[in-house]
């Protein structure tokens, strides 16, 4: 259930932010500060939408409730940083405009118009760069990830 639930976790995060529509005059770089700040607002995002499913996993494998919660916190505060490191290298590598997609980390709701974004992004290399990152958050925190 875990590996679905992350599988599907990737799907929506890179539905939410890597095909947020954009401007003609959108940035295609971001400043430090702007990449630091969308890392923790998508590990708080993560923590709160997923955190507690995660916690429930991982006292069911044993762990007491406390130790489970900070763990699950913890992986999806490092699962953030790997997917915006990993967006921003994408959106370089495939000349996309980055900041506006830094900037809606805080919203895990999907536009309509993120349809007609996606055909910008090749999904497979976003996807293919993200997973030994989150294979080895996951791991981390004792969950198994399936390619």
């Amino acid at each position: 259930m875990i590996r679905y639930t992350l599988a599907r976790l990737f799907l929506l995060v890179f539905l939410c932010f890597a095909l947020n529509p954009v401007s003609a005059n959108d940035e295609f770089s971001a400043s430090p500060e702007q990449i630091a700040q969308a890392k923790e607002d998508l590990g708080r995002s993560l923590s709160a939408t997923l955190g507690k499913k995660l916690a429930k996993h991982l006292v069911g494998r044993g762990l007491a409730e406390q130790d489970a919660e900070r763990i699950a916190t913890r992986m999806f505060e490092n699962y953030a940083v790997c997917i915006v490191d990993v967006l921003v290298d994408q959106a370089e590598k495939q000349e996309q405009p980055i900041a506006p997609i830094l900037d809606s980390m805080k919203d895990l709701a999907v536009s309509p118009e993120l349809q007609k974004i996606g055909d910008r992004w090749d999904k497979d290399a976003t996807r293919q760069a993200l997973l030994p990152c989150a294979a080895n958050v996951a791991s981390a925190a004792g969950v198994q990830v399936r390619e």
